[in-house]
């Protein structure tokens, strides 16, 4: 059960930066300056979810980092439900649900296997 946190955390973090790749992709083909802005503004909102996930993923090893996780789980479900409620193409679509799905099993993977206690400054 200990591997299937990072497993997740980690196909997550790596699908979510699929989403933003495909994204640049297919606002690289437009001319849209708008379109450009907002594509910026939601990769401004994207890139540090990934790279949440991967720090939680750190600090969950070092015994910390649970909170962290959760937060961007979270944070995973309510972007992906956004995706779902945009009218996006079929692509788009699949992607919104496996970040939802990943998102919410990884939330309750945390609660389910607890982050390995490690002494430190509050161990007593």
């Amino acid at each position: 059960m200990r591997e299937l946190v990072p497993v997740l955390h980690a196909t997550l973090a790596a699908l979510i930066g699929l989403a933003s790749a495909l994204m640049w992709a297919v606002m690289s083909a437009r001319e849209s300056r708008v379109g450009i802005m907002g594509l910026i503004g939601v990769e401004l909102m994207l890139i540090p979810l990934a790279v949440g996930l991967l720090l939680g993923l750190l600090f969950r090893s070092a015994g910390r980092g649970q909170t962290i996780l959760r937060t961007a789980d979270g944070a995973s479900i309510v972007i992906g439900l956004v995706g779902l409620s945009a009218g996006a193409g079929t692509l788009a679509w699949l992607i919104a649900v496996a970040i939802v799905a990943l998102a919410t099993a990884g939330l309750l993977v945390t609660f389910i296997d607890p982050a390995p206690h490690r002494g430190g400054w509050r161990s007593h």
